[in-house]
């Protein structure tokens, strides 16, 4: 099997993890069991979508929605991830108003 057909059934399956994924999450926060799931598995989620997302836009040079269509997220959850991973990276919000004013396509 060569690289690229190794890559495209990695993609592949990927996909399908993901979609796995998110109905296991809906499951998850329906049946109030959030507090069940480990630090570390969010973490290697949240990284993994960072890393893939950012790496996509980079190479297709166009941006799309980082969350599904119709997904209910809110406000204020998007700004504690916000605050949270500008922290990792220690960011501070006139360096973060610079980037959300580059081009966006």
């Amino acid at each position: 099997m060569s690289e690229s057909e190794v890559g495209a059934t990695a993609a592949a399956k990927l996909c399908l993890d993901a979609q796995a994924i998110w109905a296991q999450v809906q499951q998850i926060e329906h049946a109030g069991h959030v507090r069940d799931v480990s630090n570390e598995t969010i973490q290697n989620l949240l990284t993994a979508a960072l890393k893939l997302f950012s790496a996509k836009i980079d190479t297709n040079q166009k941006n799309f929605s980082p969350v599904l269509e119709g997904a209910s997220i809110s406000a204020t959850e998007v700004a504690v991830l916000t605050v949270e991973l500008m922290h990792v990276v220690d960011l501070n919000l006139f360096d973060l108003s610079m980037w959300a004013s580059r081009p966006r396509d």
